[in-house]
């Protein structure tokens, strides 16, 4: 069982005879005249059967993908198994030949070879000798190998094995200008199929339309079973089903797959094939019988970070070659940009919706059917509580970054938020889950409004559904204006909180000022040497409970200074402030008087005390 060719027979001529010469030459004029590789294999299994006199032949192909040899060609009675059998790379005779590059021959008893492999299905055990020649390309790359068998016990001669070695050459010509014409074919339709798609893209058509095309696009020009786009929802940890494609009966399950391992690194990862096996992860989304053996998987990538996955699952074990993971990439960076879009489409169609349901909330009662309709596309559970805040700026304009920010950490620490921003204002309602809420809430809009200039808040209480956000809506503006009322005493108001001052805030809304707010008004005027001190010193004499020590530290002037002023605002009002019976009734005067002004937008600078007065509530109005 050696594999030296043995010499020609004696009285054999070298060379083929004038039978061979026309088979040769009918197959070379078949090599030139078709591009179809599959006529060619055909013409050349015939030629090798009949001129050596084989009962079996066969042409194995090296397929890159699938990284074995598959049957392409072969004789009747086996082309059943064209396309269905295959071996690896040094299985068997075929594979040692496709491994070493030479030819192999076994003249008898096969089984007896160690590089031999019996296969029952393709009825080995009838044939006695095989021959085995390499199908090399022109650069030196394995094409594939030509198997042919014997029934009875054969001496293969020299000339045999340069003839098999000619119709070899045929062959891998054959083969190479198939490829080319293959490839050059594939380009035309890839570019034509992603030209479309980028005019799709550039068009007014949908993103979800898009992101369809492109999974049917990579479903055609990558012969999977089954495409999936999944979108990576960050914050959550989740991949979420975007669309998907598939040839037959296959489906997906639409739940959200937890972002594990596995899916991450495919999102860190290029354009990859990558082996199943039975109960993994990434089988997960695929219904398919039988399942899956291989996924080709390509991240979407926009801006230099991952937003989804584009994959592919084949029900064989498969690795794309070079070509197609590029076109896998190329397609994957289109559904990106899709995505991207329908991201940036549904973000502004939400604001669109969060602001109409903030204007349902200012029209009160009248906007009451849009307000359920509203919170219901929007998310916001009719059983859930939920509170509404309201921050506003002192002046418009200059505020979007701090309303921005705003808006992330409350969804950030409640999440399912909503909130629309405006030059000057920032509404948002907050769904409440758990008890504590309200400090927790408070924590947020203090830490929120003290690196912003002039910004206050007031929010809800804690409502029972869209039903009541409205008279919530109210609340905050109310505990917002209390909140600018103060100053820096408190830049966060809760209407649950605000105590008295509730009362005297819709008080101050409803009928005109009376004698002792028109008895205090020249305080706030801008006559000479005033400009609001007088007024602003009255306040913080009256908040620090009639302390002319704290009073003058908190307005940064002499206890002499102070003691003037209040003899000069005692001639102004017609009584004497430092009197205790007054303080109560000047208390509520005063905050009416600046109550009146904020909802006017001429508020008087409000005080500043350097630290908290005993005997006040948290805004600084005395309760007595």
């Amino acid at each position: 069982m050696s594999l030296t060719v043995p010499p020609s027979p004696p009285g054999r001529r070298p060379g083929p005879a004038g039978g061979e010469v026309e088979r040769l030459a009918a197959l070379i004029a078949r090599v030139n005249a078709s591009l179809d590789v599959h006529e060619v294999l055909d013409q050349a299994i015939a030629v090798c059967a009949e001129l050596t006199g084989c009962e079996g032949a066969l042409v194995y192909l090296w397929d890159e993908e699938q990284q074995r040899l598959v049957v392409r060609g072969a004789i009747d009675g086996y082309k059943q198994w064209i396309g269905v059998f295959g071996l690896e790379l040094g299985e068997g005779l075929t594979g040692w030949t496709a491994h070493t590059r030479r030819p192999g021959l076994i003249r008898e008893n096969p089984r007896a070879d160690p590089r031999y492999r019996y296969v029952p299905e393709l009825n080995d055990e009838q044939f006695q000798s095989v021959v085995t020649v390499p199908v090399v390309g022109r650069a030196d790359q394995l094409l594939g190998v030509l198997t042919l068998h014997t029934r009875a016990p054969r001496e293969f001669s020299a000339e045999d094995v340069t003839l098999l070695r000619a119709i070899a050459g045929l062959v891998a010509g054959a083969v190479e200008n198939a490829q080319l014409h293959e490839r050059a074919l594939r380009s035309g339709e890839v570019f034509r199929r992603l030209a479309e798609l980028s005019r799709g893209m550039t068009s007014a058509a949908r993103p979800q339309a898009t992101l369809q095309r492109l999974a049917l696009t990579a479903l055609d020009l990558l012969d999977a079973a089954l495409v999936v786009v999944l979108r990576l929802d960050g914050e959550r940890g989740q991949l979420g089903v975007e669309t998907w494609a598939a040839r037959g009966d296959e489906a997906v399950r639409p739940e959200a797959l937890a972002a594990e391992p596995p899916w991450w690194r495919l999102l860190g990862a290029g354009a990859c094939s990558v082996h199943l096996s039975v109960g993994d992860p990434l089988l997960e989304p695929a219904v398919l019988d039988p399942p899956a053996q291989s996924l080709h998987a390509a991240p979407l990538v926009y801006e230099g970070r991952p937003t989804g996955l584009l994959c592919c699952y084949d029900l064989e074990p498969r690795a794309l070659a070079r070509d197609n993971l590029e076109l896998l990439a190329t397609i994957a960076n289109h559904a990106a940009i899709a995505v991207e879009e329908d991201r940036r489409q549904a973000q502004v169609a939400q604001r669109s919706r969060v602001r109409e349901l903030m204007d349902a909330l200012r029209a009160g009662d009248r906007g009451a059917a849009a307000t359920r309709d509203l919170a219901h596309e929007l998310g916001l559970h009719p059983d859930r509580p939920l509170v509404v805040v309201v921050a506003e700026a002192a002046l418009p304009g200059g505020m979007e970054r701090a309303f921005a920010r705003l808006a992330g950490e409350l969804a950030a620490a409640f999440p399912g938020t909503v909130a629309d921003g405006r030059p000057r204002t920032l509404s948002a309602v907050v769904p409440v889950r758990s008890a504590g809420w309200d400090d927790r809430l408070e924590r947020v809009l203090a830490a929120a409004t003290a690196s912003a200039e002039g910004v206050v808040a007031g929010y809800s209480e804690a409502s029972g559904g869209p039903p009541e956000l409205a008279a919530a809506y109210r609340q905050a503006r109310v505990a917002a204006s209390v909140a600018r009322a103060a100053g820096a005493q408190g830049r966060v108001r809760g209407y649950a909180r605000l105590g008295a001052q509730r009362h005297v805030w819709t008080i101050s809304q409803a009928g005109d000022p009376d004698p002792l707010e028109r008895a205090l008004a020249p305080l706030v005027g801008d006559g000479p040497g005033r400009g609001g001190d007088l007024f602003r010193t009255l306040e913080t004499y009256l908040d620090c409970h009639g302390n002319a020590r704290e009073a003058a530290a908190a307005l940064f002037i002499h206890r002499n200074t102070l003691r003037q002023r209040l003899r000069r605002i005692s001639a102004l009002v017609g009584m004497d402030v430092r009197d205790p019976n007054r303080w109560f009734d000047l208390s509520l005067a005063v905050r009416l008087i600046r109550f009146r002004a904020v909802a006017e937008g001429t508020a008087p600078t409000p005080p500043t005390p350097t630290t908290p007065v005993p005997g006040t509530d948290r805004s600084g109005v005395t309760l007595r």
